[in-house]
């Protein structure tokens, strides 16, 4: 059986509003992506002779500098600035008309401000939800006051887990916290050793359930959810007894192959929760973005 279902036209419309075609644009779309291409070689060259093969990695890493940005372009950054940009994208779409948005795997709030600055002068909430101190501790200091924040991990179940700390990450750029990482995970993934994103620092954190934060807030509806959390959203999305009734739009980062058992089982357990599912992918091959959502044809 496919992991997708075939697109009906409705629900390609709906998309269509989403992500700009740009199939008339495919040679324009290709020059841009190669000129970015040679930008970002030539600058390699030239840091590294300015200041050595170890610095030019950790300037690379605080400016977000990678040649995938010039992909940007579909989404309208023309210039690679804006850190997935598709992402932001759905959520602007999703919170045109203000709403609720939770941020689950929040970081530093990069998403959640976004959110936050879309809908307040409109009707609407924004929760950020991070269990890892150091980077809740950043995430407190930058957030506006009115988004609401969670210091906890989403799971499947209420109480206590083990969280393996990411290696840290941007210490320039956050220097009120040393130990900043965006990759800190309750279920570490091969590719996470292979690329050192992990220090072998492991806490314990208050964890939660998805549906069960949604009761706490007493929230009626929940217009979209970002779910960036390493891994753990196999667990997550595939509980039985997750109620998402009353959720209208996913957006996940999914930390596993496409066509992977475990992204089969994603697709299945959230097809059984009516939403019609459609894959983003980037460059990397371990990983994709899958945009969930609920039309009116699924709730029926």
């Amino acid at each position: 059986m496919d992991i997708l279902p075939k697109m009906e036209k409705e629900e390609y419309f709906l998309l269509k509003s989403i992500f700009d075609e740009t199939r008339g644009l495919k040679r324009a779309f290709r020059a841009w992506v190669f000129l970015w291409f040679l930008w970002y070689v030539l600058l390699r060259v030239i840091l590294r002779l300015l200041i050595g093969k170890a610095r030019r990695q950790y300037v690379q890493d605080l400016l977000g500098l990678h040649y995938s940005r010039g992909f940007n372009v579909v989404y309208g950054d023309l210039l690679g600035l804006l850190y997935e940009p598709h992402v932001r994208r759905i959520i602007k779409q999703c919170l045109k008309d203000g709403g609720v948005f939770i941020d689950v795997g929040a970081y530093v709030g990069v998403f959640s401000e976004y959110a936050y600055r879309l809908i307040r002068k409109k009707t609407g909430l924004v929760v950020a939800v991070e269990p890892d101190p150091d980077n809740y501790s950043v995430l407190r200091a930058l957030i506006p006051e009115e988004v609401k924040l969670v210091n906890a991990a989403i799971w499947i179940e209420n109480g206590f887990v083990k969280l393996r700390k990411g290696a840290p990450r941007h210490i320039r750029r956050y220097p009120f916290s040393k130990k900043v990482s965006d990759s800190s995970t309750l279920v570490p993934q091969p590719f996470h050793e292979e690329r050192g994103l992990l220090s072998n620092e492991f806490i314990d954190v208050r964890s939660i359930r998805l549906d069960t934060l949604i009761r706490q807030l007493n929230l009626t509806q929940v217009d979209l959810i970002k779910m960036d959390i390493e891994g753990a959203e196999l667990y997550i999305l595939t509980d039985p007894n997750l109620d998402l009734t009353l959720v209208k739009a996913m957006i996940i980062e999914v930390h596993y192959p496409f066509a992977s058992p475990q992204s089969k089982a994603i697709a299945s357990s959230l097809r059984g929760k009516s939403f019609q599912l459609y894959p983003i992918f980037g460059l990397d091959k371990l990983r994709y973005h899958l945009y969930a959502v609920k039309t009116n044809k699924s709730q029926q």
